[in-house]
């Protein structure tokens, strides 16, 4: 698993990803339920704390009903020089 979120950013850019959506209803229906991305061990706090940490290293365009729609943000542009 990546140590930040902005390495799962960067690895969702590499995989062309460009949008998230998020429901929040159905995650926690799918976690409670079968126990997905639920971690456990030494390390679960801490992936578990990563995981919701990731939606604010995106950008919120859309929100209702619990459900979020979220924009992996582009790579910086470098600067021109002129």
């Amino acid at each position: 698993m990546s140590s930040s979120p902005d390495q799962v950013i960067e690895r969702l850019r590499k995989e062309g990803i460009t949008h998230i959506v998020l429901n929040t209803r159905e995650f926690k229906r799918l976690r409670d339920t079968y126990h997905v991305l639920e971690f456990d061990g030494a390390d679960g706090p801490v992936l578990d704390q990563r995981l919701k940490r990731l939606p604010h290293s995106m950008t919120l365009l859309f929100a209702k009903n619990h459900v979020y729609v979220f924009e992996i943000p582009p790579l910086p542009q470098p600067a021109k020089h002129s």
